[in-house]
């Protein structure tokens, strides 16, 4: 176990200089890139959920990159551990798009669904997105609706 913190350069520049070895890394944005790199330098992978590292953590209170590292050597070391599939650069861009889209709706609905709020200052809300434009523009320029309903002028 390694005690020094790298760049993102220097990590690369350690992994190809290393002899072959297992690498164990808690799952993030960026574990599914560097898993492919590290087995393109001949290196083992074993990317593992952070949920699942998190009871190998000494100090439940103090997250921090060393506590992290010793939560990973003990967890990768376990006979029964459950690691996760290495994620292609093509699985990795589905995944993007699906989570914007998701995200996209979810901002959608919650608009769609802000609406209600002028409606329920007086005025009934007619249902459907097709009616939300006229409905902001005219209900947003009623004296009724509060002033924290406005944008700013």
């Amino acid at each position: 176990m390694y005690f020094k913190q790298f760049s993102f350069a220097g990590s690369a520049k350690w992994a190809v200089k290393r002899s072959r070895r297992t690498v164990g890394m808690e799952a993030c944005s960026s574990a599914h890139h560097w898993a492919r790199f590290l087995s393109d330098c001949g290196h083992a992978r074993k990317p593992m959920a952070a949920d699942i590292v998190a009871p190998f953590r000494k100090s439940q209170g103090a997250k921090n990159d060393r506590n992290d590292a010793q939560a990973i050597l003990t967890a990768v070391r376990q006979p029964d551990m459950r690691f996760l599939s290495v994620k292609s650069v093509d699985q990795q861009a589905m995944l993007a798009w699906h989570s914007a889209r998701a995200g996209s709706c979810r901002t959608r609905t919650e608009f769609s669904s802000g609406q209600l709020l002028p409606a329920k200052a007086g005025r009934p809300h007619r249902g459907g997105r097709c009616h939300r434009q006229d409905l902001t523009d005219k209900r947003l320029a009623e004296p009724r609706v509060p002033g924290g309903g406005r944008e700013p002028a």
